[in-house]
């Protein structure tokens, strides 16, 4: 019943008619140079065959290629900074597949302050849409808040840093909610 309600609330707002906003050129722009923009873009980062060879110095392998990191949890040494991650509804392992936002983070954090400056630690939680519609796990919010902890006193020179995508973002939330005052002021950044 409840879910009918919400469902027919949600249908009737998305269904009201909006005030039309007319949206006025700023004359102070002139005209944008649209063209010369795109012609910029063609030739500074088109592959030409003379330039294939000196793309491949900044290929490099990806550190964070998988889909479950445990870096927490598995006995690694305590690092710099740890990073606890909750992946997006439906997505693999505890961070996502290494193609997802998760890993795609990891490696660009990695790449920037070292990766062996990095822990990254999954969350591991259903991450269903049950989860999702319920404004995200209880229980994975409560493992992302105990990890917290863990680290907290495990590795109490780390930095804390809290990232989820999607569901995992509301776990990041939900888990925030959980801690003591204490435990938040260790937490360096939530992204």
């Amino acid at each position: 019943m409840k879910a009918c309600v919400f469902l027919l609330a949600a249908s009737t707002a998305l269904a009201a008619p909006l005030e039309s906003v007319g949206m006025a050129l700023r004359s102070d722009l002139g005209s944008f140079p649209l063209a010369e923009l795109e012609e910029y873009y063609k030739t500074a980062y088109s592959i030409k065959p003379s330039n294939v060879d000196s793309l491949h110095p900044t290929i490099s392998k990806r550190q964070y290629s998988g889909d479950t990191f445990n870096q927490l949890t598995d006995g690694t040494p305590c690092r710099k900074v740890t990073l606890i991650y909750a992946r997006g509804t439906t997505q693999d392992g505890n961070v996502g597949d290494a193609a997802s936002e998760g890993p795609t983070f990891f490696n660009a954090l990695a790449a920037r302050i070292g990766a062996s400056n990095l822990a990254v630690q999954g969350v591991d939680y259903a991450a269903n849409i049950f989860g999702f519609l319920a404004g995200g796990d209880a229980a994975g919010s409560t493992t992302m808040a105990n990890l917290v902890s863990r680290a907290a006193s495990q590795c109490p020179n780390t930095k804390i840093v809290l990232s989820g995508y999607s569901q995992g973002g509301q776990l990041v939330h939900n888990a925030a909610a959980k801690l003591t005052t204490a435990l938040i002021n260790r937490i360096s950044a939530d992204l």
